[in-house]
């Protein structure tokens, strides 16, 4: 499965990076709440991930990858495969799941993502089955990454809906998460639309999300320009100050974000459409 056809399942993906039995499955169900099937797997020589398209509110449909037979690639620092590598490459948002304090080949992920410039949050997984509920663990893993880790357990609930606002949170400040929502956009400020050519010829039923998207933001006093991908430089180039949000199709975030001046924040229409459409179909 290549990285076109793996971003297909949804536009925002979450890795889940742990040792066996960390509980990253049940860490998933427990975020969502519901217990989904095996959606694909990809295979390497000693890796194998699978992906879960699943919704958290606030943020929408999330594709969650889970990496596992990492250990023993840990144990002989062969990190520089290519196949941990793309998982990197392929991820948004990291969780890193810490259980016991020997912990080498979870930093070995923590920095390489934090190196990598991606979005990562330690995880103290299991907290019910640890006799201080992760007291002591999580704060050696706070020396160990200079982050405060989040104590869960799938088991009782506890630390979930902090982790779910951390990750909304995350999302936020990357993608700009559900922006119209608050009041992160308001009149006066710039939103640049970054549409997709086939957007002429598509059915009504495709084309009203964005047409009361647009209605939103105009209500809301803002000013709204639009433009192709191929024309995204040049637009920003005659603007006097970048756009405070830029929106654009799932298939072209990662163009569009390589793109964006750093100080504007990015989403999809699709992270959008429940706004625009009424539909929620998150469990939480």
């Amino acid at each position: 499965m290549g990285i076109q056809e793996e971003q297909e399942l949804a536009p925002f993906r979450i890795g889940l990076y742990g040792r066996r039995g960390s509980g990253k499955t049940s860490l998933i169900n427990a975020l969502t709440g519901r217990h989904s099937a095996l959606v694909r797997a990809l295979h390497h020589n000693d890796m194998e991930r699978v992906y879960k398209v699943l919704s958290i509110k606030g943020i929408g449909p999330i594709t969650f990858s889970e990496t596992s037979g990492t250990d023993d690639m840990w144990k002989h620092d062969n990190f520089g495969q290519e196949t941990a590598k793309a998982s990197v490459k392929e991820t948004d948002l990291a969780l890193v799941l810490f259980r016991e304090a020997d912990m080498h080949g979870e930093l070995i992920w923590f920095k390489h993502f934090e190196k990598a410039g991606k979005p990562v949050i330690p995880v103290i997984s299991r907290v019910d089955a640890l006799g201080d509920g992760g007291r002591v663990l999580a704060r050696i893993v706070e020396q160990k990454t200079g982050q405060e880790p989040l104590c869960i357990s799938a088991m009782t609930g506890d630390g979930l809906q902090e982790l779910r606002e951390e990750i909304v949170k995350r999302f936020s400040e990357v993608f700009g998460g559900y922006a119209i929502k608050g009041n992160l956009v308001g009149e006066g400020e710039l939103v640049l639309l970054v549409s997709s050519r086939e957007i002429r010829g598509a059915k009504n039923k495709e084309s009203l999300p964005q047409f009361k998207l647009i209605c939103e933001l105009l209500g809301r006093k803002c000013l709204v320009m639009n433009c192709i991908p191929e024309m995204m430089e040049e637009t920003l180039s005659k603007l006097v100050e970048p756009p405070k949000l830029i929106i654009t199709d799932e298939g072209h975030l990662d163009e569009v974000r390589a793109k964006k001046p750093a100080d504007s924040m990015l989403t999809s229409f699709a992270v959008l459409s429940e706004d625009c459409t009424g539909e929620d179909e998150s469990t939480d």
